[in-house]
């Protein structure tokens, strides 16, 4: 199991996120495109500098839809909200399978599973300055570690983009 920090940048114009391991050392930084219409988030490894996985928004859908390009611009997955009462549920289909993410109604505490595992659990930490989440990652392998924190910065954006523009 891995532990990673994320913390929202407070005093950017565009959204930014920064990507913590346990130790407090920044690993990767999530930062949006201004003024964008499909909402362009792009995940930087912040060691090699090099783009990892970027975010697009479907312009135009009844229910938000977004997707996942690796840095070659493969589509990767694919991240639909499903309707339901009193509960967030969306699913991410792609190159790393089915995933169901599982939250409460404000989309603060989420959970995302593939076949009834456990793959990721996200606790929002109250009372602090900025967005601060606690992430807890039950995968072993770089790349998927990678995607599955670059699908963090995706809920996180799609549940929370009234607050400040993608």
């Amino acid at each position: 199991m891995k532990r990673f920090k994320m913390k929202q940048k407070i005093f950017a114009i565009a959204r930014e996120y920064h990507i913590l391991d346990e130790h407090d050392q920044m690993l990767y930084r999530a930062k949006g495109k201004m003024f964008s219409p499909r909402a362009v988030v792009n995940l930087y490894d912040t060691t090699t500098n090099e783009l990892l996985f970027t975010k697009k928004k479907k312009l135009f859908a009844i229910m938000a839809e977004h997707t996942v390009y690796d840095s070659m611009g493969k589509h990767v997955a694919r991240m639909k909200q499903k309707f339901t009462i009193g509960r967030k549920l969306v699913h991410i289909d792609g190159d790393f399978g089915h995933i169901e993410v599982r939250g409460n109604f404000w989309a603060l505490n989420f959970s995302m599973h593939r076949d009834d595992q456990l793959l990721v659990s996200v606790d929002k930490k109250y009372f602090q300055i900025r967005d601060t989440y606690n992430i807890e990652i039950h995968a072993e392998n770089k790349k998927e570690i990678e995607f599955l924190l670059m699908c963090v910065v995706m809920i996180d954006s799609k549940f929370h983009e009234n607050k400040k523009n993608n």
